[in-house]
């Protein structure tokens, strides 16, 4: 989902949200629809709001850069150590960010999920993210070497 960062939308969103699920004490025949406004409109504002979404709209310069992805100082599954990915795109869900990769000789884009993420730090050679909850690549959790689901650092040092 690709939305505007501001936060007047995001504010926006939020109370037609809030509204939309206070709507359900009321005795009407679309409680159900105002129901799913209401949470759709809270996912987009936690996406606007939040702090995925204000990296999302940092990462964007690495959006069709070339990146080696590395998470706990180690390739992602499935990928030769100093692996290079072309960063696809990048966005905000809720309170995950979103990261889509495509190995550089072509396939399928591959979605790394980072759920919570807590702090970005972006430098001319790439970006570091710290997260509280966990990284999916591909679908699948990333453990770290002691097969814990521990958080981690996600790296894209640009190639």
């Amino acid at each position: 989902m690709r939305f505007p960062h501001s936060k007047p939308i995001g504010i926006f969103f939020l109370v037609i949200g809030l509204s939309s699920v206070a709507c359900l004490m009321l005795d009407a025949p679309y409680r159900s629809l105002g129901l799913a406004v209401g949470l759709l409109c809270i996912l987009a504002a936690m996406s606007i709001l939040g702090k995925a979404g204000r990296f999302s709209g940092a990462l964007k310069p690495f959006i069709s850069k070339q990146v080696r992805p590395e998470i706990w100082g180690k390739p992602l599954p499935g990928t030769k150590e100093g692996a290079i990915l072309q960063v696809d795109s990048i966005a905000a869900v809720g309170v995950g960010l979103w990261i889509y990769l495509r190995p550089i000789s072509g396939g399928k884009r591959i979605k790394l999920k980072i759920a919570q993420p807590t702090t970005l730090t972006v430098s001319p050679s790439g970006a570091e993210i710290t997260f509280a909850g966990y990284a999916q690549w591909d679908s699948r959790r990333v453990k770290d070497q002691n097969n814990r689901r521990a958080p981690g650092t996600v790296v894209l040092s640009l190639a």
